[in-house]
């Protein structure tokens, strides 16, 4: 084994024990699996597997899962449960993806990163909920957020939504953007717009 390859399992571990830094892991995991036999980085597939849906690059992943040999795949069942995760994501089964996450007892090694995922993954549909709605339901907000009508509605207020007890919905609330910066905005389309101009001459 080569002396880099020796230092990158290193960083691996190092990574997997301090429960910090897990973004490093992708471009060291895929270092790894350019330099070892395929047998060899096996037991690297969980870790990797985990880091690029950590990241939301649900691409790769999926280029990944297809990598995996297929007797390996169906023989570890922790790396299906991982795929799970990954499938209901990409398919934006909001509900499923915590589901799946809750559904297994994760190894030492992959617990804290599912945990990670799960916490990014909240905070992303939280995002996405606040630019994609005027009113939701506190049911569908509760789904999305994978936590319980109650706790919704009590993190929506504290992030600034409105509550209606009357229809049981949530109003988010919606950034104000300043003169300047739609100014700065506008006259970075108009900038665009005259570059694609010029380009189709």
């Amino acid at each position: 084994m080569s002396t880099d390859v020796s230092g990158l399992e290193f960083d691996v571990e190092q990574i997997i024990n301090s429960r910090t830094n897990f973004n490093a892991l992708p471009a060291v995991c895929q270092r790894l699996e350019l330099e070892l036999p395929p047998a060899a980085f096996q037991k690297y597939y969980h870790i990797f597997l985990l880091s690029l849906l950590l990241e939301n690059n649900l691409n790769d992943a999926r280029f990944l899962w297809k990598r995996i040999p297929p007797a390996f795949k169906s023989a570890d069942g922790e790396l299906q449960a991982i795929w799970v995760i990954g499938q209901s994501m990409w398919k934006k089964a909001y509900a499923d993806v915590y589901t799946a996450a809750q559904a297994f007892s994760w190894s030492a090694p992959n617990a804290p990163i599912v945990t990670s995922i799960i916490e990014n993954y909240r905070k992303h549909m939280f995002q996405v909920l606040s630019k994609a709605y005027t009113t939701i339901s506190v049911a569908d907000a509760a789904a999305c957020l994978g936590i319980s009508p109650s706790t919704a509605v009590q993190e929506c207020v504290q992030a600034g939504w409105t509550f209606d007890s009357l229809t049981n919905t949530l109003a988010p609330t919606k950034e104000v953007i300043s003169k300047a910066q739609k100014t700065g905005q506008e006259q970075l389309q108009q900038l665009t717009d005259y570059i694609v101009h010029l380009e189709r001459k």
